[in-house]
C-alpha cells in the first residue's frame, strides 16, 4: 500500500513510518460494545466527507496475504465475508463505498437501539430489502479465519486475500506457520 492510501484513524496523535493518524473526538468510542466502535468512526469518516472511494477497513488482527487484484464490491455499497458455514457476518474485514454513509448511519442507530454488537445489528438490518439490496456477501477469502478452517478452505477463492486470526500461539503456529492443528 501506498502511505497516501493508508488511513490510521485514532483517539490521540499517532505516527508510524511517515504515516500520521487522523486523530478523532472521543465521544466515537461505543461504551457499550467496543467493537462496535469501527461503526461509529467509519460514520464519521463518511459523514464529514473523509473516505471519498472504495474503502477496506479492517481489524489490527485481519491481514492482507494477497493483492486485491480484481474488483472487490462489483453490484453493492458495501461487503462483507462471513465465518463460512456460520451465517454471522464478519466485521473485521469490510469494503464500502462512499454511498454506504447512510448505511453507516442506520447501522450505528441499530447498535445504539440493540445493545448488540455490529456484526448482528447489521444482520437486523439485512431485513430491510432496502439495505440487502445495496450489501454484497463476500467470498471468504477477504477475511479466512480458523472457524470452520477446511469447508472455508475449500470456498476461499485462490490465493487467500486476507487472513483474520487472533495472535494467539495456536493461530500464529497455524496461520504463519502452517501447522495443522
Amino acid at each position: 500500500w501506498h502511505p497516501k492510501n493508508i488511513l490510521i484513524v485514532t483517539n490521540f496523535p499517532y505516527r508510524y513510518n511517515g504515516i500520521e493518524a487522523l486523530v478523532v473526538p472521543d465521544d466515537l468510542y461505543c461504551e457499550f460494545c467496543w467493537p462496535a466502535t469501527k461503526v461509529y468512526c467509519i460514520e464519521y469518516l463518511l459523514r464529514e466527507g473523509v473516505i471519498t472511494d472504495l474503502c477496506w477497513y479492517h481489524d489490527f488482527d485481519c491481514f492482507q496475504l494477497a493483492p486485491f487484484d480484481e474488483p472487490v464490491l462489483t453490484t453493492g455499497d458495501l461487503g462483507m465475508t462471513n465465518y463460512g458455514r456460520v451465517s454471522r457476518l464478519c466485521s473485521a474485514s469490510i469494503f464500502f463505498k462512499p454511498a454506504a454513509a447512510d448505511i453507516f448511519g442506520r447501522l450505528k442507530q441499530e447498535v445504539i437501539r440493540t445493545g448488540c454488537n455490529e456484526e448482528v445489528s447489521m444482520a437486523w438490518l439485512l431485513r430491510d430489502p432496502s439495505i440487502a439490496a445495496r450489501f454484497e456477501l463476500l467470498n471468504v477469502t477477504y477475511a479466512m479465519n480458523r472457524a470452520n478452517i477446511r469447508p472455508n478452505y475449500a470456498a476461499a477463492i485462490k490465493p487467500l486475500k486476507a487472513a483474520h486470526f487472533h495472535l494467539s500461539s495456536d493461530k500464529y503456529d497455524q496461520f504463519v506457520l502452517g501447522r495443522t492443528v
